[in-house]
């Protein structure tokens, strides 16, 4: 376990807050009265896993427990082909959109300084696209911190010694103060219980030094402009095939066969409550991505000039940044210290 040496030193009980030693079991305090075990290579700090006196401690929200559940049972299974249940579910990965969606992975990478000792990447998951892997190029080690021991073994899988691997919570990170040269966070708080979801901010800005820059990809949901208006008239057209397609043929069109017996809980909160929070940090937003993938997908199609239309959107996005971050679906907030 010897990358978890140089992290260990900035490292805390997520319960007592006090500071953590490293052993070859695990961690614990320096009383021995709270321990944390390495499960697989991977060093468990939830209070849920904590040994107490020989007993459990348990704090885990049970929403929270239950996106975990999800992680590990579905979302972060490979298909044959190498894709995670989650980008097939949540991303699009069609050809037509690849330059988009990786010049909107880029935004993270540029609105992070270039290089330092350790980034942070909370709820990483299995660091699933290569683009995510430029985040941390110029830094000694990715500090990979997610809810889903399954996230955490294919992370190690891709990273290996560059990354440092943390069973851990967003919202009781279990770090000291000002730690990391970089923070990002995608797509994450908004899976985090609604009155939880300012603590995750707050730990992020909490371990992030002075002068450095984290950066959080969130969702403003049913409340972007980009959500609700476009999707009127090519909703009415489905429902009508689909109707038609029952009427004639005795079944439903859909969209593919995903599991849905087990739902991913999401919160995603609108900007007007974001900027009435009084935040103990600055923060500047930007767009991210001002499309979901459920537009994306019945709009931008490859024989209606579709990666021409992407172009002219990204293009609208840098033109008008702000005005896009507040209107769009994903808000990337930049977060300065």
């Amino acid at each position: 376990m010897a990358q978890y040496s140089d992290i260990v030193k900035h490292i805390r009980c997520p319960i007592t807050k006090f500071n953590l030693v490293l052993s070859n079991d695990g961690c614990s305090t320096v009383d021995g009265r709270i321990s944390y075990p390495f499960i697989d290579g991977i060093l468990c700090l939830l209070p849920s896993v904590a040994s107490f006196n020989d007993s459990r401690v348990s704090s885990i929200d049970g929403t929270t427990d239950s996106v975990r559940s999800f992680y590990d049972k579905i979302g972060w299974q490979e298909d044959e082909e190498g894709n995670f249940e989650d980008a097939l579910r949540f991303e699009d990965l069609r050809p037509v959109s690849a330059d988009y969606i990786k010049n909107c992975h880029l935004r993270v990478r540029d609105a992070i300084e270039p290089s330092g000792h350790f980034l942070l990447d909370v709820a990483s998951g299995p660091v699933q696209y290569d683009d995510y892997l430029m985040y941390h190029e110029g830094y000694q080690q990715r500090v990979c911190v997610d809810i889903s021991i399954s996230a955490l073994k294919a992370a190690r899988a891709k990273l290996g010694r560059k990354g440092v691997y943390i069973l851990g919570d967003i919202t009781e990170l279990p770090f000291k103060d000002e730690v990391f040269d970089a923070v990002v966070s995608l797509h994450t708080i908004y899976h985090v219980p609604f009155e939880r979801q300012p603590l995750a901010f707050e730990e992020i800005h909490r371990t992030l030094k002075v002068g450095r820059t984290a950066v959080v990809v969130y969702s403003w949901g049913e409340h972007s402009v980009f959500r609700i208006f476009p999707r009127i008239p090519w909703r009415a057209v489905s429902s009508l095939r689909n109707r038609l397609s029952i009427l004639l043929r005795g079944r439903y069109i859909g969209e593919g066969s995903a599991d849905t017996s087990q739902v991913l809980y999401s919160y995603q909160a609108g900007p007007k409550w974001f900027l009435r929070q009084n935040w103990p940090f600055s923060f500047e937003l930007k767009p991210w991505r001002s499309v979901d993938v459920e537009l994306m997908k019945a709009v931008i199609k490859p024989w209606a000039c579709g990666r021409l239309l992407l172009k002219v959107l990204f293009a609208i996005e840098n033109r008008f940044p702000e005005k896009i971050a507040l209107l769009g679906q994903y808000p990337l907030i930049k977060i300065r210290k």
